[in-house]
Order: C-alpha cells, then structure tokens, then sequence
C-alpha cells in the first residue's frame, strides 16, 4: 500500500481542532455534515466526504485523483488525499461546489462498525464505477452541451457536468479499489479507531475493467455538431407544424 504521507497523518485521525481546520483552509462550516445530512455512499471512507453536491462537474477535472462523479455528476470522494497536493485539489473541488457539501470531519463519522458495512457492499460500488467508467467512454467530446436560443440564434452553451468526458476519472478510482483499498481501510481503521481488523479478501472478477482499459487508450471522441442537429430538428417542427396547419385548412373547408 503506498501509505498518506507522513505531513497529512493529521488528517486521519480523530476530530479536527480548530488548529487544524485552519492549517487546512477550513472552518467550522466544513464540519458536521453527517449529523444534519446523509453521507453519499459512494464516499470512501476517510477524513473527507460529500453529502448533496452540485452537478455542474467541476469537482472531477479540480481532484481527478481523488474525486469522482455519480451518473448525474454529483460529487464524492473516491480516494482520501495522500498528499497536500491531493489535499488542496479536494479543497479545491470543496471551494467550486456552490451546495458546501463537503465535509472535513469523517474520522468522527466513520467508525469501525460503518467502514465494515460499508465493504461488505464494496462490489455495488465497483459494478457501479465500471458502469459509469464505460459510459464515459462512450461519449462524444461535447457531450455535456446543450443548445439555447437566446434571441441571437442557437448558442452552444455548457451547464451541466464536466466540459469534456472524464473516463480516466473513473480507471483512477477503480486502480485504487483494486490494488490499495482493503490495506488503506484496514490502516485507516486502525489509525483512527485504534483497533486492528482484517477485512474479508475482495474476489472480484476484473476482467471488464481491463477490457475498458484498453478501450482507453485509444479513446478519441468526436466531437457533435449541436447547432446542426437543432436546426434539423426544428425545420421537422416546422414542417410538421406546417402540415397540421394545411390539414387544419382543408377540415374548415369541408365543413363549410
């Protein structure tokens, strides 16, 4: 396991002072969230964690390291920070999301007890990841745009999910559920609750990750032209509308 290093153990272990919170940019407002809201639980657990985010995909590009997102693009932690490069890319993603939902006080919520529950449901989470890490390959470049009209003519404009697609996001946090994920819980445990517990061995078959890894590295999307499938789709409109009408003509005159 390549174990957090050494300047970041602080994060793991018990609640955070106010010391601490203020050596890391946060404050008591990054604290708390599990008591009012419930934690996503795609959440790895950690130090950090999310509960009800944004979807407008700004955390993933921010922390593609560490931070991942579901299949409308609200955010979690995938992978704890090993670093305070890692760190300030999660505070980071934290500052973009416009909800606050991220939380810097997991030691007090992840107890023995829920970190065991939580791997006992860990191949949900990776069936679940590889889902979404083969959709991502499977979008073209602009595939998060939307046409609007705001009086000037069709304007492709970006509103929703991370500018282009993400599916390394997704190789990232799988690599980490596969090679790091048991021995990093089994340490964080022992760390922050004091007590050390094997982990039943994970025996998932990781074939299909393997197959999109190799779809990865050729992944080359188009990109789609929004404005020209608009204009097609309403010149059908108006013809359609144009036949009603001429239809609608003809129904009045042979009534009269």
């Amino acid at each position: 396991m390549n174990n957090p290093e050494t300047s970041i153990l602080f994060l793991f272990s018990g609640s955070p002072t106010q010391e601490q919170l203020l050596k890391i940019g946060c404050d008591i407002n990054d604290i708390g969230g599990a008591k009012n809201e419930e934690v996503y639980w795609l959440n790895t657990p950690g130090p950090i964690y999310t509960t009800h985010t944004d979807n407008c995909g700004t955390g993933q590009p921010e922390a593609p390291k560490n931070v991942g997102g579901d299949e409308n693009y609200h955010e979690f932690v995938y992978k704890p920070p090993y670093n305070f490069t890692e760190l300030s890319e999660i505070k980071t993603a934290a500052h973009c999301d416009p909800f606050g939902g991220y939380y810097f006080d997991g030691n007090d919520y992840w107890t023995n007890e829920r970190i065991i529950k939580w791997w006992a449901k860990i191949e949900s989470v990776i069936v679940y990841m590889i889902n979404r890490y083969e959709e991502e390959l499977q979008l073209p470049l602009n595939a998060h745009n939307s046409i609007y009209d705001f009086g000037k003519g069709p304007e492709e404009s970006h509103f929703f999910g991370p500018t282009t697609p993400m599916p390394e996001n997704y190789k990232h946090a799988l690599d980490f559920y596969q090679y790091d994920l048991k021995n990093y819980l089994e340490w964080y445990m022992e760390i922050n609750n004091g007590l050390t517990i094997e982990l039943v061995e994970l025996k998932f078959d990781w074939s299909r990750k393997d197959e999109l890894d190799n779809k990865l590295k050729t992944f080359n999307p188009y990109r789609r032209n929004l404005i020209e499938e608009y204009e097609k789709v309403n010149h059908q409109h108006d013809k359609i509308n144009e036949n009603q009408s001429f239809w609608s003509r003809i129904k009045k005159t042979l009534k009269k």
